[in-house]
């Protein structure tokens, strides 16, 4: 027991010396962040698409990761953004209750036709 408790220590202790160094992202040649490793990027590999790379302690997701200032911080949502958001939130609410409300009205026009359901009732696409 005592030798998989250390054992256990151990790979904890190498996965987090592994994972000291930081992250490195990618930032191209329009200031958009697009790639992240754990290791620092190979520097012709970069020159030859006219990016660079920066160094980040913190673990940042790739698809929240902004180049700002020289640094790689998380985005912050912009008011269009926000609002195109919000739009989209509601467009997509608006085409939920029109597919749902066809539904139960397909529904119930096949029910008082010959068609029966043996699964399902029209009070399901409510």
């Amino acid at each position: 027991m005592k030798t998989l408790f250390i054992t256990i220590l151990l790979l904890v202790g190498i996965c987090a010396f592994a994972y000291a160094d930081g992250f490195w992202f990618v930032v191209d040649i329009n200031n958009i962040v697009v790639s992240k490793a754990d290791k620092k990027p190979d520097k012709k590999d970069l020159d030859s698409r006219n990016e660079i790379s920066i160094k980040e302690n913190q673990d940042i997701p790739l698809d929240q990761a902004e180049y700002r200032d020289g640094k790689i911080v998380f985005h912050v949502k912009t008011l269009e953004e926000k609002e195109a958001k919000a739009i989209a939130d509601a467009t997509h609410a608006e085409i939920e209750m029109v597919r749902n409300r066809a539904m139960q009205m397909a529904c119930e026009d096949l029910e008082q036709g010959p068609f029966k359901f043996d699964y399902i009732q029209c009070s399901d696409f409510e």
